[in-house]
C-alpha cells in the first residue's frame, strides 16, 4: 500500500481478482474477508472506483460450485464491493495441457454454452443492480449479445491511449493493446488449480527460492 503513491504520475489501473472459491481451488491465497476485500476498498477510497477493475474469473463448475452457487456468491461480492468499482470482468475457465490433470482431480467441469448464457444473464442483472458494468474477456458473441461488452486486460481506453495497436501475439478474441509483460511462468505460490501459468508445484517452488526482492529480475 505505501508504494501506491509512487504510481500517481502514470496512467494506471488495477485488475483485482476476487472470486468465491475456497482453498480447494485457490490453495494459497490470502484471506478474502480479512485482506483481499478490505484492500480493494482501501485502494478505491484512495484513488477512486474507476481505477479498480474487479475480475470474477475464471468461472468454473464443480459439484460444489454450481451456477446457483455463483449467483449467490456474485451477489454477495457485488454488495461488499458496492461503490468501490464500476466494472466487473468475467470469463470461463479453459483447460490447458499443463493443468488438465489438476483440474480433473479437482472435479472441474467446463460449462456448456447454454449453461454459460444462463449464468451470464443472471450475473448481468445482479451487476446492474449495483451500478457495475459487466464485461467479458475472450468469450463468444452470444454472451456479448446479452449486453455484456467485450473487454481487454490491457485496455488502451482505460489508460487514455486511443490509438494503441492490438497485441497480435494473443489468442483469438483478445482485444489487448500491445504491451510488455514483466511476469514469469512458474513463479506464483498461490497454487490456484485453474492457473495455466504454473506447470507443477515442485518447479514453482524451486523458482520461488531464487527470488531476490532486491534483484533486477523476478527470478534468478
Amino acid at each position: 500500500m505505501p508504494a501506491l503513491d509512487g504510481i500517481s504520475a502514470y496512467p494506471w489501473y488495477f485488475q483485482y481478482t476476487i472470486t468465491a472459491y475456497d482453498t480447494d481451488i485457490e490453495r494459497g491465497l490470502a484471506s478474502k474477508s480479512g485482506i483481499a476485500l478490505p484492500a480493494f476498498r482501501e485502494i478505491a477510497a484512495r484513488f477512486g472506483a474507476t481505477q479498480l477493475v474487479w475480475r470474477y474469473d475464471p468461472i468454473l463448475f464443480t459439484q460444489k460450485y454450481t451456477p446457483e452457487y455463483h449467483i449467490r456468491a456474485f451477489a454477495r461480492l457485488c454488495k461488499l464491493l458496492s461503490g468501490s468499482t464500476k466494472r466487473c470482468v468475467i470469463s470461463f475457465v479453459q483447460s490447458y495441457k499443463s493443468i488438465a490433470t489438476s483440474m480433473q482431480s479437482a472435479g472441474i467441469i467446463i460449462p456448456e454454452q447454454d449453461e454459460r448464457l444462463r449464468l451470464v444473464e443472471a450475473l448481468a442483472k445482479i451487476a446492474a443492480e449495483y451500478g457495475v458494468e459487466l464485461c467479458a474477456c475472450c468469450e463468444a458473441p452470444e454472451i456479448h449479445a446479452l449486453g455484456v461488452k467485450p473487454t481487454a486486460c490491457i485496455d488502451a481506453g482505460l489508460l487514455g491511449i486511443g490509438d494503441a495497436p492490438r497485441d497480435k501475439n494473443q489468442r483469438t478474441g483478445c482485444n489487448c493493446a500491445a504491451s510488455v509483460d514483466i511476469g514469469a511462468y512458474n513463479s506464483c505460490m498461490n497454487g490456484c488449480v485453474y492457473c495455466y501459468a504454473n506447470h507443477g508445484e515442485a518447479r514453482v517452488r524451486r523458482n520461488y527460492e531464487t527470488h531476490d526482492a532486491a534483484g533486477e529480475t523476478l527470478l534468478g
